[in-house]
């Protein structure tokens, strides 16, 4: 997936094609958060 933003080591990537809806993964060496906005919203 697109890598949307590099920053301290932080990677953010966004998913739009894996499963609905949109969503961004921030990934921090081993570490990843998943971010979801509410439908309506972006």
């Amino acid at each position: 997936m697109p890598a949307i933003s590099h920053f301290f080591g932080i990677t953010i990537r966004i998913y739009f094609s894996e499963h609905p809806p949109t969503h961004f993964h921030a990934l921090y060496g081993e570490y990843i958060g998943k971010l979801i906005s509410p439908p309506g919203s972006y």
